[in-house]
Order: structure tokens, then C-alpha cells, then sequence
């Protein structure tokens, strides 16, 4: 191999090897890079996919909370009406009530349907949620205006911690969101 006449019949074969070595191995690096770069790309759509979805699952739990947690303290007045009223106005009252009872039946429904029973805020919500309904009995014969503002201010009491819970959901949701999750 010292001799130089040896090395020169040798480049030719070194050149058409690395020749051919260049033409496996470049489309062969080429077709890999292509490929991560495919998963990278499928990887962000299907996340922003997700987030988006997550983001109007966000939207319509808001909506739907905000909703239910107005109807119930609609029901809660309705249920106290002013006695001053006539027959016939008691009677609008509770078609009201029960109007407003069937359409907060359904919203807490679609919330319930919305949550994950295995996350434990989910539960607390559900939770809070009947909270708040049992706050707000009917009125017992001989209620006095005491105990009135007391159920009051015990149904204000359930119903802010409902909103709390949301809240707490709703943020880490959103945090959810922006991780691209």
C-alpha cells in the first residue's frame, strides 16, 4: 500500500464508494428527518385540537354555570313572593318558579354531564351545587323576617362557594389551555 501507483487505482473506488454511500444514506436521513418532523406537526394540530375543544367545553361550562346559579337565586325570591298579591298573581309567581325550576333542572344536568367524577373539585362542585338548593327552602308557616334573611344569607353563602369552585375549575382548565393540553 505504499506504493503510489496503488493509492491512484484506489480514488476512483473511493470516490464511487463514497458516491454510493452518499446516495443510500442522504434520502435515507432525509426521509427520517421528514418523518420527526410529520410527528411534530401531527403532535401540535391534535394538541391544538385539544385545547380548542377544551376551550369552548370552558366557554359552555361558564355559561351554563353562570345561568343555573342565576335561576336558582331567582327561585329562591320566587319562593318568598310579596303577600300583598292576589290569587292571580300568586299563580304567575309560581308558573314562574316552576319555569325557572324546570330550566335550572336541566342546566345543572348538563353541568353534571360536563364534569369528571374522578376529579375531585368536579365533585366538590356537585356538591356545592346542592348546597345551594337546600339553602333555599320554601317557606315554613310562620316564617318571620328574621329567619328570612338568615336563609337568605345562608343561600348567599352556598351560592358564593359554588362560584368559588367554578372558578377554581375554570382556572385550571384555562391552565390546561395554555400548556397546549
Amino acid at each position: 500500500m505504499d506504493d503510489p501507483a496503488t493509492w491512484k487505482d484506489l480514488i476512483p473506488v473511493i470516490s464511487v464508494m463514497t458516491a454510493l454511500v452518499a446516495v443510500i444514506v442522504s434520502p435515507l436521513v432525509s426521509w427520517m428527518i421528514a418523518r420527526r418532523q410529520l410527528d411534530i406537526v401531527k403532535h401540535q394540530i391534535s394538541s391544538s385540537n385539544v385545547s380548542s375543544k377544551r376551550q369552548v367545553w370552558i366557554d359552555e361550562l361558564r355559561q351554563d354555570i353562570a345561568e343555573a346559579l342565576a335561576l336558582m337565586s331567582r327561585i329562591e325570591e320566587l319562593k318568598r313572593p310579596s303577600p300583598n298579591l292576589n290569587e292571580n298573581e300568586h299563580l304567575e309567581v309560581f308558573d314562574r318558579r316552576m319555569e325557572a325550576e324546570l330550566r335550572a333542572t336541566e342546566l345543572l344536568m348538563r353541568i353534571r354531564l360536563r364534569l369528571n367524577p374522578n376529579e375531585q373539585v368536579h365533585n366538590d362542585l356537585v356538591s356545592a351545587f346542592q348546597e345551594v338548593a337546600l339553602a333555599a327552602p320554601d317557606p315554613k308557616p310562620g316564617e318571620t323576617e328574621e329567619d328570612r334573611h338568615r336563609l337568605q344569607a345562608g343561600f348567599k353563602s352556598a351560592r358564593d362557594k359554588a362560584l368559588g369552585i367554578t372558578q377554581t375549575i375554570l382556572k385550571n382548565e384555562w391552565n390546561r389551555v395554555r400548556r397546549g393540553e
